[in-house]
């Protein structure tokens, strides 16, 4: 793990440094990156939230084009830090979190900024039950995508090959993806990102993510060192938001699909799989070599900055190819 990036601080001592109030204190994180209407939006929408005991946290990632001005005009009452430089996901949300638990935050919950909350209660009732399971170091609720009605699938897997190989063939015989983000709550091996809460004593015993990801696969890095700590991840089926994800930037060859195969080998090295690591490295260049072949891919030097990037890992030069991709 990147411990630089870490808060560390034995559980214990932490709680004999808080003093615990009648209502927990929860400070949400949201990080923007030239997206200050849609980041408005979001922070608009959590005011008609029953919650008494809550903050919201900006962190304006180095846009560079009046975003940090923006947000501090138009969300007075919010805490709004523009960052020096762009740290992705995992860098914005850091500096965003260290301060919820530097002013005695409680609880963390991290939104992304394409979110419209819908349910005024979806954080009390998330509290309330992180409450009654102190166990539960992260808690995600239940998602709506793009629509009210169509729900996210947010319960996600550790990228072990077995799991990979299921789906392949589930797909292959054309076989529908459960839908495990259902009516029930239940614990689950990873949480989707995109709206989470986090138990402050959770995040001192774990620390905080991994930077060197930038974006994507930092929530899988994240549950599997706190469910080595013994911390559980509950999913609750709590109405909380929609997530307007943009449809473009996921396509085959795009930063994204970079980002999820380079930061995917990167957590099966760092966590020692190396067999497996070997297999998923083989087989997704062997992928990407077919679609160039074919010529099912707009992106041409796409497969030769992911082969760069492989090379990087398997030769330990980690801090030379993690971090924010290169253009």
């Amino acid at each position: 793990a990147n411990e630089s990036n870490m808060i560390m601080m034995p559980a214990t001592q932490y709680r004999s440094l808080t003093t615990k109030m009648p209502s927990p204190r929860v400070a949400v994180v949201i990080v923007n990156y030239r997206t200050a209407d849609q980041t408005i939006a979001s922070v608009q929408s959590l005011q008609n939230q029953s919650y008494a005991s809550l903050s919201i946290i900006v962190v304006d990632n180095d846009s560079r084009d009046g975003s940090a001005e923006q947000l501090q005009a138009a969300l007075p009452g919010v805490d709004v830090i523009a960052s020096t430089e762009n740290g992705g996901y995992t860098g914005g949300n850091n500096i965003g979190i260290e301060s919820a638990l530097a002013d005695g935050a409680d609880y963390v919950l991290v939104l992304n900024p394409d979110t419209i909350a819908i349910n005024s209660e979806f954080i009390s009732r998330m509290v309330d039950f992180a409450e009654r399971h102190p166990r539960a170091a992260l808690i995600g609720p239940r998602v709506h995508w793009r629509q009210v009605g169509e729900i996210q699938n947010t319960i996600l897997e550790f990228p072990w090959l077995h799991r990979r190989i299921r789906g392949v063939v589930r797909r292959c015989l054309r076989q529908p993806t459960p839908a495990r983000s259902a009516s029930q709550a239940r614990k689950a091996e990873v949480l989707s990102g995109v709206c989470l809460l986090f138990r402050a004593e959770a995040l001192f015993d774990v620390g905080l993510f991994d930077e060197r990801t930038f974006a994507y696969i930092d929530e899988v890095d994240w549950a599997y060192r706190a469910q080595t700590q013994k911390w559980d991840l509950w999913y609750l089926p709590i109405d909380s938001i929609v997530h307007e994800q943009k449809e473009s930037g996921y396509e085959r060859g795009s930063t994204v699909e970079f980002l999820l195969k380079r930061n995917t080998l990167y957590f099966l090295l760092k966590n020692r799989r190396r067999a497996q690591a070997a297999m998923y490295t083989l087989a997704t260049v062997s992928l990407g070599l077919w679609h160039r072949w074919t010529g099912t891919t707009r992106h041409r030097s796409w497969l030769g900055r992911l082969i760069r990037a492989y090379r990087g890992l398997w030769l330990g030069r980690i801090d030379e190819v993690m971090g924010r991709p290169q253009s």
